[in-house]
């Protein structure tokens, strides 16, 4: 599972973790967003934690060319 949480120090970050590990820590939600999406996108998921709350991303047809990839 992908997860976004909203830092309980700051605010203004929101951390990104990805199966229990955390990934990255950024200082917009949209950013922390789009990551999560990339990362569960990868992994064929559909469904992404948000603060809690399980959103639907919308997979279409990305390669890992489109994500960053080699």
């Amino acid at each position: 599972m992908i997860t976004i949480k909203q830092n309980p120090n700051f605010g203004k970050f929101f951390q990104v973790f990805a199966f229990g590990k955390f990934v990255d820590e950024l200082d917009r939600k949209g950013k922390a967003v789009r990551l999560a999406t990339r990362i569960a996108k990868s992994h064929k998921l559909t469904m992404i934690n948000i603060e809690g709350r399980m959103e639907e991303i919308w997979c279409n047809s990305l390669t890992i060319n489109d994500l960053g990839g080699p």
